[in-house]
């Protein structure tokens, strides 16, 4: 029987991804154009592995490493190694998994270019809280050391010459790759006024604005002078988690300034918001997608350019009865949410469906000053397209 080993996905580190690398794409792939789905604010893209057919995978610059879903896995014929364990985000438990001998995934339309696959996961406890069918996870290593450009607006995965310059009009920040994933610095300013420097992750995968880790949140005490609410925040690889909402003053990244963003502070005793050791808060979907997100992994640079519709609100999201609690609790003077049509059954179903609990519409940037202010009002961004 192959001897099972331990291995963390979502922001923990383990010794087979200490040292993140890139795939080096031919000069075909530079100026490459991969359109994706936007659903529950999280990126779909569509993939192939060997002779398959077309395959829905995540795009997540905060998974370390490719994965594929162990049953597709086995259908699929693909070679599987020894047994492993597999944990992320959510405090539930582990999931079971296996290591890929030999596979590969490509994306239509980036020439020459293929992945390999290292790890195979059981993904099918995602499928019903996100409303579909998650074939894999596809990393940032994609990339290959181009100039990547999600431009959410137009849904498009763009794919640069590393040479070419960074575009105009928006805010560029430092950005660094530890453990696996893009982090950048972030300033916190919470309701009583104090300013909290952080250690985010720029986390395409997570359909949430900003998830807190739980000690960094309360050595800060983060939401004190903020109404906060408990309930649940969505699921990762290892089960649901729970947070406590609460409305920050502002989020500032560069001269880029967000107020009235919700910060979801995880309550999760297990799993990677247990801890801050690796990172203190995760900046995802709901924010990012507001823009167009230019990674440069060669110059270590990361560029928010606010799209066309950074301030216009989007379909309403679909809640629960204690959802729409929420959503009054934080927009007094708006109503309930009135469910969109076509949104799948397990959404209304369990609360932890739909990954994005709330939203937060973002206007467009004037970055003429010192500072770029983004005024913030609770509204629903898209569920899909």
């Amino acid at each position: 029987m192959a001897r099972e080993r331990g291995i963390v996905f979502g922001d923990i580190e383990s010794p087979s991804m200490r040292e993140h690398r890139f795939y080096p794409q031919p000069a075909a792939a530079h100026g490459a154009e991969v359109p994706f789905e936007l659903y529950n604010r999280h990126v779909y893209v569509e993939a192939r592995i060997g002779g398959s057919g077309p395959l829905a995978f995540v795009f997540d610059t905060g998974a370390p490493a490719t994965v594929v879903d162990l049953e597709l896995a086995r259908e699929l014929g693909v070679a599987l190694g020894g047994a492993l364990q597999a944990a992320g985000a959510g405090g539930d438990g582990l999931r079971t998994g296996a290591f890929v001998l030999s596979a590969a995934v490509a994306l239509p339309g980036l020439p020459g270019v293929e992945l390999p696959i290292p790890y195979a996961v059981e993904l099918a406890g995602l499928h019903g809280r996100e409303g579909r069918r998650i074939d894999g996870i596809l990393a940032w290593q994609v990339a290959g050391g181009s100039l990547l450009e999600i431009d959410y607006p137009a849904r498009r995965l763009r794919f640069h010459n590393p040479a070419v310059e960074l575009p105009s009009g928006g805010e560029t920040l430092p950005m660094t790759i530890r453990h696996g994933h893009p982090h950048v610095a972030a300033t916190l300013v919470t309701a009583a006024g104090e300013e909290v420097a952080a250690d985010c992750v720029v986390d395409v995968g997570s359909s949430l604005g900003l998830i807190v880790t739980r000690p960094f949140a309360e050595s800060h005490d983060l939401l004190r002078g903020a109404r906060t609410v408990e309930d649940s925040c969505g699921a990762g690889l290892s089960g649901s988690s729970r947070a406590r909402y609460g409305r920050l003053a502002a989020l500032r990244l560069g001269r880029l300034e967000i107020p009235g963003v919700v910060a979801a502070c995880s309550l999760d005793e297990r799993g990677v918001f247990a801890t801050s050791q690796y990172f203190e808060a995760n900046l995802g979907g709901e924010i990012l997608c507001r823009f167009r997100v230019v990674l440069d992994f060669g110059r270590g640079l990361l560029t928010l350019v606010p799209g066309p519709q950074a301030g216009a609100p989007g379909p309403r999201q679909s809640f629960p009865a204690r959802w729409k609690r929420f959503h009054r609790e934080f927009s007094p003077n708006r109503g309930p949410c009135k469910p969109c049509r076509g949104h799948g059954k397990a959404s209304r179903r369990d609360p932890s469906a739909s990954l994005a609990s709330f939203s937060l519409t973002l206007a467009r940037a004037s970055l003429a000053g010192a500072t770029a202010r983004l005024p913030g009002a609770m509204e629903a961004l898209p569920c899909s397209p």
